[in-house]
């Protein structure tokens, strides 16, 4: 598909078709969440429609819109996918989102940036336990690193002691060959 510019359009909240065999599920809780993210911070990510103004992705932010009496939402609208790749939008729109990962150290941090203007943690998606714990984690020492970045170094890296173990390690977690092998060199 050519990359090509999508207008935004508002369409009649009651215009919008449903797909039926969203495999994407919304709790109620969810979609309290998400009522409460549009009405604190507009509503940032219109929905994607195809031709017939059935959903491709925003069945979530279309459920959160009808919670709110909004009567038209932004969308964008998808022409010329075949019935497969709307299918693959579909998952991919939502899995693609679950693939990625956080900083939670820079997590951590952040989340106490806006926690110390007295701003509602609850409206960043997180449960108050993980706010609890990302905050705990801001606290800390600033020796924690991330765990997401390989690349990022820390500390331990720098003790030549811990290299040392580390190169243990991989030695005894190397490959053994069977006792009875399979094959034999020249077969």
């Amino acid at each position: 598909m050519k990359d090509k510019r999508k207008a935004i359009e508002y369409i009649p909240i009651d215009d919008l078709k449903l797909y039926e065999q969203n495999t994407r599920t919304h709790s109620p809780a969810q979609i309290e969440q998400l009522s409460r993210a549009i009405t604190e911070f507009g509503f940032t990510n219109p929905v994607l429609i195809d031709e017939r103004n059935e959903l491709i992705a925003g069945h979530g932010r279309t459920a959160a819109a009808r919670l709110l009496g909004l009567t038209e939402v932004p969308a964008i609208r998808l022409i010329g996918l075949t019935t497969t790749q709307k299918k693959a939008l579909r998952i991919a729109d939502n899995q693609l989102a679950l693939n990625a990962g956080w900083d939670e150290a820079m997590l951590s941090r952040e989340l106490a940036s806006i926690d110390e203007t007295g701003f509602d943690l609850a409206l960043t998606g997180f449960d108050l336990d993980e706010i609890e714990s990302l905050l705990d984690m801001a606290t800390a020492p600033e020796t924690m690193q991330s765990t997401d970045d390989p690349t990022k170094e820390t500390d331990s890296y720098d003790n030549e002691d811990d290299d040392e173990a580390q190169e243990q390690e991989r030695q005894e977690e190397a490959f053994e060959p069977p006792a009875q092998p399979m094959t034999r060199l020249g077969d």
